[in-house]
Order: C-alpha cells, then sequence, then structure tokens
C-alpha cells in the first residue's frame, strides 16, 4: 500500500504494512540506492556518527547480527526496487524491533530514563527529580490490534528485537513468544532481548521452557557495575540472583553483557572486562540525562581513565571522556 505524502504514520493509527510500504520509507530506500542521504542524514545521524568515528553503529550490529539468517531474498527485493520503484518482500528479512509490551519494570536503575521503568518514574516523582530527566513516551499499546498483524509478517521475518521495561516481567510478553509458536513459526525466527534477568519466571511461564523452539534466543544482560556497586546503582538488583540466571542460561543462549557506563559505573569497567567474556561498552554510555556523563568529571579523572582505557571495546567511553565538561553538571551529578 502506498503511503500518502507528508502523513505522520503511528502505530495506533496505521497498520505495520502501511508504514512499511509509505512514501516516506520508498524514499529513503531511493535514498540509500542513490546515494543522496538527505533523510538518512537526519533521521540515522546516530549511527553515521558512531562509524565516522570508527565505533560500531546499531545499524552494523543489526546488520552483523541477524546476517546469517537472512537469505538471497533480500538482494531479490533491492534489485526490484532498483528496477520498478517498488518495494516487495521476498523470503525471510525482516527484523522487527518490538517496545509494544510496555516499560514495567521490578528495578529503579539510576542512570535509566524514565520512560523505559515504572519503579523509576515513581522514585523521580517521590524526590522531585522527574523534571530533570528526558521523558520520551512509552505508549501502552493494544496488542490485541498489533498481534494479527506481526503474526501476518511472520513468514517475513528472520529476527525479533525484544525490549522493555524488562520483558521478561511482562505477561503480554509471553502471549507473543505463544503465538509465534502456535502459528509454526517459531523455527525460523531467532530472539534478540535485553534484560536485567532478574527473573525467568512469571506465573505459569518458564522463559528457560521456550528457549528450544526458537531458531536461537540472544540475551543481551544489562548492568551498571560488577558486584555491590550494580545493585547500588540498579536498585531491586541483586547481583547473586543474577549471576544465578546468568549461569541458568549457560550454553542454552549466546550471551552477551551490556555495561552502562556512567559518572557512578565507570571506575569498573576493567574490572567489567576481566569478569565477563563477552561484553559491550558502546550501546550504553549515557548521554542523558546529561549531568551523569563521564565527560563533566575532573580532567585529571578523566586523563587517567584514557590512560587506562585502552580495549579497543572501550573506544565510545574514551569518546565520551574526549568531550568538554561542566562543573555545574558535575557537582548536580554528587548531589
Amino acid at each position: 500500500m502506498a503511503g500518502r505524502a507528508g502523513k505522520q504514520y503511528h502505530i495506533t493509527e496505521d497498520t505495520i504494512e502501511d508504514w512499511w510500504y509509505s512514501d516516506q520509507l520508498n524514499e529513503i530506500r531511493r535514498e540509500f540506492v542513490t546515494g543522496e542521504h538527505n533523510i538518512i542524514n537526519k533521521a540515522c545521524h546516530l549511527c553515521k556518527k558512531d562509524e565516522a568515528n570508527g565505533v560500531e553503529s546499531d545499524r552494523q550490529w543489526h546488520n552483523r547480527m541477524f546476517k546469517q539468517y537472512l537469505d538471497d531474498s533480500l538482494d531479490k527485493s533491492i534489485q526490484h526496487f532498483i528496477d520498478t520503484g517498488e518495494y516487495k518482500i521476498h523470503g525471510r528479512q525482516l527484523t522487527l524491533k518490538l517496545t509494544i509490551f510496555g516499560n514495567h519494570c521490578n528495578l529503579s536503575c539510576y542512570t535509566c530514563l524514565p520512560h523505559f521503568s515504572t519503579r523509576r518514574i515513581k522514585d523521580l516523582n517521590d524526590i522531585g527529580w522527574y523534571d530533570e530527566f528526558e521523558k520520551g513516551v512509552h505508549a501502552d499499546h493494544d496488542v490485541d490490534v498489533i498481534y494479527p498483524q506481526i503474526e501476518k509478517l511472520l513468514p517475513y521475518t528472520a529476527g525479533i528485537v525484544i525490549t522493555g521495561g524488562e520483558p521478561l516481567l511482562m505477561k503480554k510478553h509471553y502471549r507473543f513468544l505463544d503465538m509465534i509458536i502456535d502459528a509454526g513459526e517459531a523455527e525460523n525466527i531467532h530472539l534478540s532481548y535485553t534484560t536485567n534477568l532478574q527473573l525467568l519466571k512469571l506465573d505459569k511461564h518458564n522463559f528457560l521452557d521456550y528457549i528450544d523452539r526458537f531458531k536461537e534466543v540472544h540475551i543481551n544482560v544489562s548492568i551498571d557495575g560488577v558486584g555491590k556497586r550494580n545493585d547500588y546503582i540498579r536498585d531491586g538488583s541483586e547481583w547473586n540472583q543474577l549471576m544465578k540466571n546468568y549461569k541458568a542460561i549457560e550454553g542454552k543462549v549466546t550471551r552477551q553483557v551490556y555495561y552502562t557506563t556512567s559518572i557512578l559505573s565507570v571506575f569498573q569497567c576493567m574490572e567489567a572486562i576481566e569478569f565477563f567474556e563477552d561484553i559491550r561498552f558502546d550501546q550504553s554510555v549515557v548521554t542523558e540525562p546529561d549531568f551523569l556523563s563521564i565527560k563533566h568529571l575532573p580532567e585529571d579523572v578523566k586523563e587517567k581513565l584514557r590512560k587506562k582505557f585502552t580495549d579497543p571495546r572501550l573506544k565510545k567511553v574514551v569518546a565520551e571522556l574526549n568531550k568538554g565538561r561542566d562543573e555545574l553538571k558535575f557537582h548536580m551529578a554528587l548531589a
């Protein structure tokens, strides 16, 4: 279905297919083909900036992550678009990133933006700091409207990225997995999660029971430190429980740790590298809220850290340390 020029699409008002075949997306596809990056320079500026700085971007990571699950149908779709100006899906080439399950979360992480955690919203309101944080929108979507749309696209889907809130805490999420299994598509689909991994069971659901039903499951575990520091920054987290669950998924999924780097956690980066074999820092260097950015640390402290951070995985951390500081923001973080 062709989209209307200038129309603003929204998941509560338009179907996924309306957006996928819209004039706006076709214009972006045209820019990728021609190299005239007008919309792309605005919409994709974060990835372009990372790539220009030699840091793996979200785009590159997802391409690398899901490339092994795609067939050659994408090449056919691209060629068809070049020849006709029309995009047509052939085979499995979709990766769906879903935040439709809500923002319910069992933790109140100090570095978390409030729209990603119901507990964080409450805590910030209690202390009168809610307005100091960027407030995005995390709507409570009607999954009864959205699930049938996704089910229709499952035969063309290679991977699904699931975030929250905390997805393993949401009944809607398990209902979604059951839908994929009942549709007979689970064995063809790769799942990727970002989770605090504090729980693997919810009522009658055990996440471990779902793993073997899918082609592969990838788990990104979010942390803000090692041991007690992690629990201090991520209020409600229990390190021992995290380690128990981390061990429980070993060999059953592919695992990776996302280390959130802020003024509160930056001093344990090297310890985290020694503790976890597969750890990433570039996905979660804190820039919002700004006062928690490591760029506001005193210059002598930043210099000491730069000398220590020679591991290539810390490129984006060092890039943040290289930015100019604001003394008032630093004192705000200490408060």
